[in-house]
């Protein structure tokens, strides 16, 4: 899959990833919203580190700078 996220979309990603995560981590314990937040956090994670949003491919948004996406071709 080709990568479609720009660094401040990524770095975005991360913030938001690991505040969500936590959130859900201090949720109480049995908590469906914990385990829902966790699980949201972890997605935003994975998306930051690999560059590539599956919502932004199908809506076919990319945030790269246009100089990244000479430099991948």
């Amino acid at each position: 899959m080709e990568k479609n996220l720009g660094g401040i979309d990524r770095a975005l990603r991360f913030i938001l990833g690991i505040v969500v995560a936590m959130v859900g981590v201090f949720a109480p314990l049995g908590s469906t919203v914990g385990a829902v937040l966790l699980a949201v956090g972890i997605v935003l994670l994975a998306t930051a580190f690999a560059g590539v949003s599956l919502l932004w491919s199908i809506l076919g948004v990319d945030t790269r700078s246009k100089k990244s996406k000479k430099q991948e071709k």
